[in-house]
């Protein structure tokens, strides 16, 4: 297991005990780069792809050795482009997400700071990473676009933009590494007149339904709330765009990140300002959520993963 260091400029490799995953610390790497805030292995394994935050952010691949420690950096990726408006959101190049499409041979990479979506390919030979032939898609500006989740099955993907708090549907063509826009919706409730940042976005494994997450004010640096937040959750249509089924209160501040669990039974929504991971059922036809309650109590949880089953 690999977990980054959001405050620092590191990246810890793990070992997990086969019998009660418990963890192991293998090694821990400074990059020298500030603010990685996401990291995703490639599919053959022998890479680990790290996004870091800071101005100006980077990709950066680091080689996974054969104990499973990480060495030093094989590639470094700068992103080009002009800063969005916002005056403290949009400084420069802010990367906030890395995840391989469906087929394993496109990075897509949503960046907050440049109201991009870049497209990149990874030389499983090297770990050298290039920009694709466009290398991104240009949003409208101040979306601040931050994660993306691909169809499980069809040629789809859904980006959830931070600073408008909106959910963009896109064509994806895999054969060349292309983002088509289709469609744009809020990620709120038509009720909800304050601030919000949009957080983390999941579509279900059957691919019905789309999920993404609302934290109430301003930014991180405000406190957010008084009322819990909200997931929405969203019906793909047979044109692929979304329809809106409801929201569903977290029961707590900021969920910076929620899960699905892979089963596609059950979700986890992490409240990083509250301190709590609040668990619920999805229904059998996958629209609907049923809170039963708080599954953990613990410090600002901003990520859940699962191991996979042997």
């Amino acid at each position: 297991m690999y977990a980054v260091h959001g405050d620092a400029t590191s990246v810890s490799a793990f070992a997990v005990g086969p019998s009660h995953g418990t963890l192991t610390l293998i090694g821990h790497l400074d990059v020298g780069r500030g603010n990685p805030v996401h990291l995703t292995l490639d599919p053959t394994g022998n890479w680990l792809v790290v996004a870091f935050l800071a101005v100006p952010g980077s990709v950066v691949t680091l080689p996974v050795r054969a104990d499973g420690s990480l060495g030093t950096a094989a590639g470094v990726l700068e992103l080009p482009g002009t800063p969005g408006p916002h005056k403290t959101a949009q400084l420069g190049p802010n990367p906030h997400h890395v995840v391989f499409d469906p087929t394993g041979r496109w990075l897509a990479i949503p960046d907050r700071g440049l109201d991009r979506v870049f497209v990149a390919a990874l030389d499983p030979t090297t770990g050298a990473l290039a920009l694709n032939d466009p290398g991104w898609l240009q949003t409208r500006e101040l979306e601040g676009p931050r994660h993306i989740a691909f169809h499980p099955h069809r040629p789809l993907a859904y980006v959830v933009n931070e600073l408008r708090s909106t959910v963009h549907t896109y064509g994806w063509n895999a054969g060349a590494g292309t983002l088509t826009p289709l469609q744009t919706l809020a990620s709120t409730q038509p009720s909800m007149t304050g601030d919000t940042r949009a957080a983390e976005i999941a579509v279900s494994p059957g691919g019905g339904h789309v999920f993404a997450s609302n934290r109430s004010g301003a930014g991180d640096s405000t406190p957010g709330g008084p009322d819990p937040d909200t997931i929405g959750v969203f019906a793909v249509e047979r044109h692929g765009g979304l329809k809106p089924v409801g929201w569903v209160s977290t029961q707590g501040i900021r969920p910076r990140f929620f899960g699905l669990e892979p089963s596609g039974q059950r979700l986890f929504a992490a409240n990083e300002v509250t301190d709590t991971i609040v668990r619920y059922d999805l229904d059998a036809d996958g629209r609907h959520l049923l809170p039963l309650g708080i599954l953990a109590r613990t410090g600002s949880p901003t990520s859940v993963v699962w191991r996979d089953a042997h």
